[in-house]
């Protein structure tokens, strides 16, 4: 039987200045943490997103277009993919100011689809399916002869 000394005992090496393996793994591999961080907060905002939160910002924007206002009062839903989906329950559109019905469109449920990819890289929004649930829609010409299908933005952008 041998003697062991403490001095014989292996001792764990404690780890120099600027010894990149004694880092512990997010500091070594920043890129891949930054990576993984990223797709977790992609992951949660996929689980926690409401397209509904959408609904006032559509609604000012189709104002600020035309001149006239959107209401969508139900639920807002998208569904991405390779054909996206859109529905919007509840959907009432203004009319003209000259009119004296208060709305020019309305509808219980608007539905349609649409290729997202050629919509964002090409420009070219084509929707190849249009549903309307009870639609009511009011078509009519003003004292100037103009009819109440001709918008703000329309005239001015050609």
């Amino acid at each position: 039987m041998t003697d062991t000394t403490p001095q014989d005992i292996p001792t764990p090496t404690t780890p120099r200045d600027g010894d990149a393996s004694a880092a512990p793994w997010p500091r070594r591999h920043p890129w891949l943490t930054l990576l993984a961080v990223l797709i977790a907060g992609i992951v949660v905002l996929i689980l926690l997103w409401d397209w509904n939160w959408l609904k006032r910002p559509i609604e000012r924007y189709v104002q600020a277009k035309t001149g006239r206002e959107l209401h969508i009062d139900g639920n807002l839903d998208v569904d991405l993919g390779r054909m996206t989906e859109v529905s919007a329950d509840g959907i009432r559109f203004g009319n003209a100011a000259w009119s004296k019905e208060k709305e020019m469109a309305r509808t219980d449920r608007l539905a349609f689809s649409f290729a997202l990819w050629p919509a964002i890289f090409q420009r070219d929004f084509r929707v190849p399916q249009l549903h309307l649930t009870n639609p009511d829609l009011l078509l009519e010409k003003g004292p100037d002869g103009q009819g109440n299908w001709i918008f703000k933005d329309l005239r001015d952008s050609r």
